[in-house]
């Protein structure tokens, strides 16, 4: 990922824990194991070549899935405040 988009990335997954009760600090932490899972994810299935487009595809479909629900949250805590 880009380093915006990872920021970005981090910021709406940080408003999606956030607004499901964690306490700042945790979403933060929740966050960080997200975005490190999503970094070292691809280097482990690269151990096992024949398991590399399924990880690929999980890892974009949290993505994809934390950053749209993530993003929503974000733009309606903005908007909130």
């Amino acid at each position: 990922m880009e380093p915006v988009l990872t920021v970005a990335f981090v910021a709406a997954v940080v408003a999606f824990f956030k607004r499901r009760g964690l306490v700042e600090g945790h979403a933060l932490l929740a966050a960080f194991g997200v975005a490190l899972f999503v970094g070292i994810a691809p280097l482990l299935a690269a151990l096992i070549p024949p398991s590399v487009p399924f990880v690929d595809v999980v890892i974009q479909v949290i993505t994809l899935f934390l950053a749209a629900a993530g993003g929503y949250d974000l733009i309606v805590d903005l908007k909130g405040a």
